[in-house]
């Protein structure tokens, strides 16, 4: 009986600690490069032609310039891909992505 405990224990925790990939239309998005384009509320500026490449519960936006910032999505399941929600938990900043999937 012990046995049969610890056996789902270990599923328990493996189960949760597995991260959802991101998903738009019910297809894993997650390791591909996409073209966006953000705006940030901390300074409040747009910008465009930038790439993001998602992966579970955070997404990477790349900029023109070589850096580049990564972002807590707010949902990693992708309804509106005009209006997706993600911050940057160190800096305080949320963001507003919209991201071509096409």
């Amino acid at each position: 009986m012990k046995k049969i405990l610890r056996i789902f224990l270990f599923i328990g925790v493996v189960l949760s600690s597995a991260t959802m990939a991101a998903e738009y239309e019910e297809t894993n998005i997650d390791g591909k490069i996409y073209e966006c384009s953000a705006y940030s509320y901390a300074s409040g500026i747009s910008y465009y032609n930038l790439t993001v490449e998602f992966s579970g519960d955070t997404v990477t936006i790349y900029f023109l310039n070589g850096g580049y910032v990564r972002l807590g999505l707010e949902n990693s399941q992708i309804t509106d891909p005009s209006n997706i929600s993600a911050s940057d938990y160190n800096q305080g900043d949320l963001w507003e992505l919209e991201v071509d999937f096409n």
